[in-house]
């Protein structure tokens, strides 16, 4: 299934996606950092869903609480965020 990542960490990720899981559903991301390093699978866990009424331009979308992430993953995630950000800021 493929979603659009709205918010990523080093903790976890938001995804909008037409396809949601349940709540402590544990699943294998696929999380493709442009254009370096490229792709890496982190096993994530559901733990919250978009509510329509509060979130609507996020809806549906569900929150993925990473485990099982290495170091050097969460490394990789923080420096492509930062990178990011340093690049679109002002």
């Amino acid at each position: 299934f493929k979603g659009k990542i709205i918010n990523l960490s080093a903790d976890g990720v938001f995804i909008r996606s037409k396809q949601l899981f349940n709540p402590g559903d544990v699943l294998f991301t696929q999380i493709n950092l442009k254009p370096s390093p490229g792709i890496i699978v982190i096993e994530a866990k559901v733990v919250w869903l978009a509510d329509k009424q509060i979130q609507s331009r996020d809806y549906p979308g569900m929150g993925l609480e990473f485990f099982s992430i290495t170091s050097q993953q969460q490394e990789l995630i923080i420096k492509f965020v930062e990178s990011y950000f340093t690049h679109f800021m002002p």
